[in-house]
């Protein structure tokens, strides 16, 4: 019975991982999600023949970048509401700006990714921000995939780990 489910979830088994990258990167679900879950699911998933690792990394990284500019969208229209620039409008922000142009969107990126916590505000904080947005695409993109080809490969490896 179970393995009959099984089989008739694997067509969809890609776009089942499109859509959890997604809602585990958006902001408004990002918090309530644990990407450990997920990646553990997927772990599952390829031990079982239903997903690819080529399939898993592209999945992942269109659902984790349609995220990310989706939040970044969200901030760049908040961004012209009155309450929204008065709290921009403070020392830190300036700062946080000033260091965003001197060295690149790509570091708050990787930082921001890096931190659980953080990754769903990260675009939605670069959007509020205004910063360019074909900067943040190119940067997001390439910084994405580099993550979830990092943890494939960790499931790829924890595969063979013989305890």
């Amino acid at each position: 019975m179970f393995e009959t489910f099984l089989y008739y979830l694997k067509p969809v088994a890609p776009l089942m991982i499109f859509v959890a990258a997604f809602f585990d990167t958006f902001i408004g679900t990002g918090y309530l999600l644990y990407g450990f879950a997920l990646l553990a699911t997927v772990g599952m998933m390829h031990m079982d023949g239903m997903v690819t690792v080529p399939e898993i990394i592209v999945a992942a990284s269109l659902g984790t970048i349609l995220a990310s500019t989706t939040n970044y969208s969200i901030g760049r229209w908040f961004n012209h509401t009155a309450w929204v620039q008065r709290k921009l409008d403070t020392k830190p922000v300036r700062t946080l700006n000033r260091c965003l142009d001197r060295f690149g969107n790509w570091w708050f990126i990787v930082i921001g990714r890096s931190i659980t916590f953080l990754r769903p505000s990260y675009a939605l904080v670069l959007g509020l921000l205004h910063r360019p947005w074909r900067r943040f695409v190119m940067y997001e993109s390439i910084i994405a995939t580099i993550w979830v080809t990092f943890w494939a490969g960790i499931i790829i490896l924890g595969e063979h780990i013989m305890f």
